[in-house]
């Protein structure tokens, strides 16, 4: 049966996954979510017209609606959605939808069920350009999800507590405080759990900072019942603390609540949390262990997102933009082991430093608060020990509104926070200048969006995140950064595992730009080390790239794709004990990313290590199930071992993830199932990728790998001279890659690596 999940991201699920193509686009989704929350399921077409397409004039948008209306019909089934004569209705029989399953879970009493059901915000993220009638809706049934999601959480926090599951009611109290933390009856019950936990350190933590919050944002005094229970915690035996302590869940305790979008990217980071620390855990000891961690692990800091306290949610990407520019300002710093943005936002709303201490392997965190009104910026920030939880020192910045530069003021205070570290921790803080920045907050806002699609690492990620970066630099041409990002972009648009773009194309584009940002700023980490990679994957100049990536890692020792990208040049080079200790210091600084976890499971799978591959692209879909390359990886690691029915399970599975079979995924589905003996399905997807490749740009290394599949040598060896014409970036790892381990004995083969110029195992 088809399913709609509405909460958290939009999909549309069938039995064998999430649906994709025309019945997801924006407008579609935002019909059926229309459909599926109106009473009895129906809504006249009226009504949808106003809401989706308020700006067509009627005919125009009749026939909009229809052709919406069509193409659900045609991916759903015909019995999915009935049209009358003057209404539409979502067929309750043949979609389910997970509104229905949380609301009946919480009317059932079920409400630790209906928190497990609640994935996120309703749509999370979902926005459509010109509807304001429908963002204005969907504003509101955001707000009412949310409601029932905190009912169920303190209900679940008490059920957990009342049959002695301590844990258990913490999480779900933490939940409850990340939904809503200005709430004292939420405050004083996270407090009881974890005095129940033995972690009065913590307890003692949230109320100092709930009584600052409560202070600078409403100039009010913290609850009595707060303050009582720290007082309490603070002199009381435990014994008679847990005797005396019991939540007052009876009391009513007026609720303050945080800014809707605030709260709305809180939940979302506290699950990403939850869902990211169970295979966290299984990676620290590894981490620990390595020279390169012990090297580090003298100063090791996370810097935490600084949580936006202002009215308005605009001010949010300055609360961020803060904690973005510590972190490169301290990336730069070779005496600091300085954990990455993506890996450290994970734990936005996050209370228990203790737990993020051990997640990421720091000894200390920067944290603090942003508030804007009344005319100025006030921005509290904090050093705080995850030994104990308790702050090392704080620093208070007030700034005149109207005479403040936003960016401006970032800069000034992460250049505050790395004197008070040097202070603090009794040695140099200098490194390299910090790369220069936008002094547009709109710049800067479509950089940051592009980063983000960056990290994500499908073709239609990638193509969004030049978007972005291209508005950034139509807004402000000197922005730095936004051409180094696009100069990463083009380099894994060009990349033989990608191949969006010929090789010329693509790697022209991303040395123009890398060059073009080193014009602007030479001490640019991220253009060095996109230059570098231009010149290991395309010129095959290994030791002018290996000097690019030493020059950007020498510029930030804290950059983990200049480390990620680094490892695989050396590794191309049979350079393994080198290339292993970049990967890991990579992972140190981005634990928690699956592009570095992913690294570092092809590092094992290019050493032949195919065990720890298994397992650790095993760890990354279990962390991230929708992440496209460790499917593909866990496939070839499967194809390496001679599992190939396991092997074809994965690289499908990457297709049902992607949405579609790229040429990349029917040549290595042609390369499995030949070298199992079933050479028709291998000469099927082996004729795909001849034909995708007469229509338009296919790297010749998918030919290649569909002929190995087929035993067909000379036809391998001859699309393998193809890419080579091409320069195609697949050349590189020729000496490592164990697709092409049936060659090897050919004589054919040293002369492939001899024209690259690599020498042989």
């Amino acid at each position: 049966m088809l399913k709609l999940r509405l909460l958290g991201n939009a999909t549309i699920q069938d039995d064998h996954g999430s649906l994709s193509g025309r019945a997801v686009q924006p407008r579609r989704l935002a019909l059926l979510t229309l459909l599926a929350l109106a009473p009895r399921r129906s809504l006249s077409r009226e009504k949808l017209l106003a809401y989706l397409w308020p700006e067509s004039d009627t005919e125009q948008g009749r026939h909009l609606l229809s052709v919406a209306l069509y193409e659900l019909r045609k991916a759903l089934g015909e019995g999915t959605v009935v049209t009358g004569r003057d209404d539409v209705t979502l067929v309750e029989a043949a979609l389910a939808v997970d509104v229905d399953e949380f609301d009946s879970a919480i009317r059932a009493g079920a409400f630790e069920q209906a928190v497990e059901l609640y994935a996120g915000p309703l749509l999370d993220g979902f926005h459509i350009n010109d509807a304001p009638d429908f963002e204005r809706w969907l504003d509101a049934q955001r707000e009412h999800f949310a409601r029932r999601y905190a009912e169920a959480l303190e209900k679940a926090a008490q059920a957990r507590a009342s049959r002695g599951d301590v844990q258990g009611a913490v999480e779900a109290w933490r939940k409850l405080a990340a939904h809503d933390p200005y709430a004292a009856r939420v405050v004083c019950g996270l407090m009881l759990a974890l005095e129940a936990a033995d972690d009065r350190a913590g307890a003692l933590q949230l109320a100092r900072t709930h009584a600052a919050a409560m202070r600078e944002e409403f100039g009010a005094e913290p609850d009595p019942e707060v303050t009582a229970i720290a007082d309490r915690l603070k002199t009381a035996p435990r014994e008679a603390a847990v005797q005396v302590a019991r939540p007052h869940h009876d009391r009513a305790v007026p609720s303050v609540s945080a800014p809707r979008g605030q709260r709305r990217r809180i939940v979302v980071a506290a699950i990403a949390v939850l869902l990211a620390l169970g295979a966290v855990f299984t990676w620290q000891t590894f981490f620990r262990q390595t020279p390169a961690a012990q090297a580090t692990a003298n100063v090791a800091i996370a810097v935490l997102p600084f949580e936006n306290l202002s009215a308005a949610d605009s001010a949010g990407y300055f609360s961020d933009g803060i904690a973005e520019e510590i972190i490169s300002a301290l990336s730069r710093v070779p005496t600091l082991r300085v954990v990455s943005r993506a890996s450290s936002f994970v734990f936005r709303g996050h209370v228990d430093r203790r737990e993020v201490g051990r997640v990421l392997n720091v000894g200390h965190v920067i944290e603090g608060a942003v508030r804007m009104g009344s005319g100025r910026i006030r921005v509290t920030a904090h050093l705080i020990s995850t030994q104990d939880g308790y702050d090392v020192w704080s620093q208070d910045y007030d700034y005149p509104l109207e005479m403040a530069n936003l960016l401006s003021i970032q800069q000034q205070i992460a250049n505050s926070v790395v004197a008070q570290l040097a202070e603090r921790f009794g040695r140099s803080m200098s490194g390299a200048p910090v790369p220069s920045q936008t002094k547009d907050i709109e710049a800067f806002e479509k950089f940051v969006t592009g980063k983000h699609f960056f990290h994500r690492r499908t073709v239609p990620d990638l193509q969004r995140a030049v978007e972005y970066y291209d508005q950034a630099i139509a807004r402000d041409p000197r922005y730095a950064l936004a051409h180094a990002g696009r100069a990463e972009v083009f380099a894994l648009l060009g990349a033989y595992d990608y191949g969006a773009l010929s090789p010329e194309v693509a790697f022209t584009t991303a040395r123009a730009a890398a060059d073009r940002a080193l014009e602007i700023d030479p001490n640019l980490a991220e253009a060095h080390s996109a230059r570098a990679s231009v010149l290991y994957n395309y010129d095959w100049d290994w030791d002018a790239a290996e000097q690019e990536f030493r020059r950007a890692i020498g510029l930030s020792p804290g950059y983990a794709t200049a480390r990620h990208w680094y490892s695989l040049l050396l590794q191309s080079q049979l350079r393994e004990r080198e290339a292993f200790e970049q990967i890991v210091r990579a992972r140190e600084v981005d634990p928690l990313s699956s592009v570095t976890s992913t690294a570092l499971a092809r590092h094992y799978y290019y050493a032949r290590k195919r065990d720890q591959a298994i397992a650790e692209y095993q760890r990354t879909i279990d962390v991230d199930s929708g992440f496209v390359t460790a499917h593909i990886g866990l496939g070839l690691s499967y194809a390496a071992a001679g599992d190939y029915d396991r092997a074809i399970a994965s690289y499908q599975t990457a297709a049902r993830v992607l949405g579609m079979s790229t040429p990349l995924i029917h040549g290595l589905l042609a390369n499995a199932y030949g070298l199992a003996n079933r050479s028709a399905e291998a000469t099927r997807h082996a004729r795909v990728v001849e034909s995708s490749a007469r229509q338009r740009y296919v790297p010749a290394e998918y030919l290649a790998i569909a002929y190995i599949g087929l035993r067909d040598h000379d036809a391998a060896f001859k699309a393998l001279d193809q890419a080579m014409a091409n320069r195609s970036g697949g050349m590189t790892y020729l000496n490592v890659e164990p697709l092409v381990d049936p060659l090897r004995s050919d004589p054919r083969f040293p002369v492939l690596l001899r024209k690259v110029g690599l020498h042989t195992r």
